[in-house]
């Protein structure tokens, strides 16, 4: 697994390929998904794909939870985020301030590839080749973000708008708005998941008289509340890296370690 990190940091795309557990009723063998946001915490990562999924999940389980919770609309997008350690799955609407955890027990088996061939083009501190910014624009080549952050989590996110202007030497890029669950970049809350999953499997009374997973699989209750981190950035080739703020609007400064930017070759 240690090759597919290298992979990420080198800017490859990150999919996902879920076989889904066919012991339940109208199943897919097989089916995907493009994880465009990557969190990578040394040999862990989450990748997950855009909010452009229903809330279904969400709100079927909103309405199973007996205590008092906000509507939950099916119609509002959601993301899915996959890990390549953890024993869980994450479903998250950062529109409507709610998420769940469910075991990856839906899924057979995940397999995780990365693809694609991307070239860094700039690092904070090097030198600016603007011609070749500007030749990777005008060819229509991706773009993505490239940070470490000061508490050692790298963040990999695709650039939505990038703005090269020549004769002034400089560079605006723009990554795409969207966000993720703040637990993410917090190994202890992960592992806290990753335990109360894990006595959730271990379960007997989740087997049926064959030994085999009884119908449904286990989902935490709905969190709600604010608890998002956005994946909008502007990225400016003096080196400063600005984050959107979900809760007050506008962007603040992100303290980072370091910062590149990679285009697809």
């Amino acid at each position: 697994m240690d090759g597919i990190i290298d992979d990420l940091l080198a800017a490859k795309d990150l999919k996902v390929i879920l076989y889904p557990d066919t012991r339940r009723e109208n199943q897919p063998d097989v089916e995907y998904y493009d994880l465009s946001h990557v969190v990578i915490d040394g040999d862990r990562f989450w990748g997950a794909f855009r909010s452009v999924h229903s809330s279904r999940g969400l709100a079927m389980g909103a309405e199973a939870q007996s205590e008092e919770i906000p509507q939950v609309h099916e119609g509002v997008p959601s993301g899915y985020a996959y890990s390549n350690y953890y024993r869980f799955c994450i479903n998250y609407s950062y529109l409507q301030n709610v998420s769940r955890v469910y075991e990856d027990v839906a899924y057979s088996k995940l397999r995780f590839i990365a693809a694609g061939l991307f070239e860094e083009v700039w690092r904070r501190g090097d030198a600016l080749d603007m011609s070749r910014l500007y030749d990777k624009v005008e060819q229509g080549k991706r773009f993505k973000v490239i940070m470490r952050d000061e508490n050692g989590f790298t963040s990999i996110h695709p650039v939505h708008t990038p703005e090269v202007y020549v004769e002034k030497n400089m560079f605006i890029f723009d990554t795409e708005a969207d966000a993720l669950p703040n637990a993410i970049f917090s190994r202890q809350a992960m592992d806290s998941s990753q335990e109360f999953t894990m006595q959730s499997l271990q379960r007997e009374d989740r087997l049926d008289a064959e030994g085999n997973l009884k119908e449904g699989y286990f989902s935490t209750p709905l969190r709600t509340g604010p608890h998002f981190v956005s994946t909008m950035y502007l990225v400016t080739s003096v080196g400063e890296v600005n984050q959107w703020n979900l809760m007050q609007g506008g962007f603040v400064d992100k303290v980072v370690e370091s910062v590149s930017i990679w285009a697809e070759a």
